[in-house]
This record gives structure tokens, C-alpha cells and sequence, in this order.
């Protein structure tokens, strides 16, 4: 499986889009999550779109840094967004039910409907 990076760009002045690649798992969600708190808190976002298009794998520790950033949208009143996961991906989603909590969006459906550009 391909390690695990990301990388962060503002998009305009409130969306923080967040590239995700590889594979986020066990060994290297702990410090991502750390990361990806003070990142989120450092200037908060109105929207935060993770981008899932390059990310390979995921499993539940990494679908934990999700969840554990669900509380801090709420707290901050910001929005999560995730962008075009792959097929197995979305059905990791739907089977823990994770499609419920953060909306999933392509590309089209961001411009569109959010009016943000990549």
C-alpha cells in the first residue's frame, strides 16, 4: 500500500481544501489527526473539503479523524465536504454510515453548488 501524505491550500479566503494520498490507517492517522486540528484551528474554515480522489485506502482509525473533527464543526460552525472518493471508499462510508454525517460531492456538485472552483 502507498504511505500516506496530504497537503493543504485555501481556496479564496474561507475553504480549506485538504489533498489526502496514499493510505491513512492505523499507523498514521494519530498524527494526521494532530496535525489536522491545529491546521483546522490555526484560521477556521467555513468549509473544509477533503479531497478523497488520491487516497488509495482507508480504514476505521482514519475514518476516526473524521469523527473526531465532526465535534469542532459544530463548536466553529464549519462544514465538511469529501471529494470524489473512490467506489471502495464510498462504500466504506456507506457501510459505517459515515455518508450521513459528511456529504460526499464531485467536482461538478462543488462549483455548482457551492460555488468553489478547483
Amino acid at each position: 500500500m502507498a504511505e500516506f501524505s496530504y497537503k493543504h491550500k485555501w481556496v479564496g479566503e474561507d475553504v480549506l481544501l485538504i489533498s489526502l494520498q496514499g493510505t491513512l490507517n492505523f499507523g498514521n492517522s494519530p498524527d494526521f489527526k494532530e496535525k489536522l486540528i491545529q491546521q483546522v484551528l490555526q484560521k477556521v474554515p467555513k468549509l473544509c473539503i477533503f479531497d478523497f480522489s488520491p487516497l488509495e485506502f482507508v480504514d476505521s482509525s482514519g475514518l476516526g479523524v473524521l469523527i473526531s473533527l465532526f465535534p469542532t464543526t459544530k463548536e466553529y460552525g464549519f462544514n465538511i465536504l469529501l471529494l470524489e472518493p473512490s467506489l471502495a471508499i464510498q462504500s466504506i462510508l456507506e457501510l459505517s454510515s459515515l455518508n450521513r454525517l459528511f456529504q460526499v460531492v464531485t467536482t461538478k456538485t462543488l462549483a455548482e453548488n457551492y460555488g468553489v472552483q478547483l
